[in-house]
């Protein structure tokens, strides 16, 4: 049975893990996420993030997301967590995240419609 406590402190760790690989911008980026609370709005590489979760349990991640970022209580989400596994976790995930209002912690994928790259490119299209 997974704590509160418990899922409270491996989130504080990801996160702290996370802001560390935040400041290394990667123009190739393409596929990336959105962390929680930076007012410039940090990004992290699909890579990078990956790297972070590679060595923590399966449902870490939307654990992290659901928590951090978009509202749900600590409880709540190990709650769901307990009740239902990471199948509950990952639907109530699906529910919550809304891409379009460019808050919280999501995946993106960023591509210049002129020159295909990634995070920024050199030509004038912005």
């Amino acid at each position: 049975m997974l704590s509160d406590i418990e899922l409270e402190a491996m989130c504080w760790k990801v996160d702290a893990e996370l802001k560390k690989h935040a400041a290394n911008r990667n123009p190739e980026w393409w596929g990336i996420y959105h962390l929680w609370d930076s007012p410039n709005g940090d990004f992290i590489g699909e890579e990078d993030w990956n790297k972070v979760f590679r060595s923590r349990p399966f449902y870490m991640a939307s654990a992290y997301m659901l928590w951090v970022n978009n509202g749900y209580d600590i409880r709540e989400v190990c709650r769901t967590y307990n009740e239902g596994g990471f199948p509950a976790l990952d639907s109530l995930l699906d529910e919550y995240i809304d891409d379009d209002d460019g808050t919280g912690c999501y995946y993106t994928e960023v591509v210049c419609g002129r020159c295909g790259a990634g995070w920024t490119c050199g030509c004038d299209c912005r």
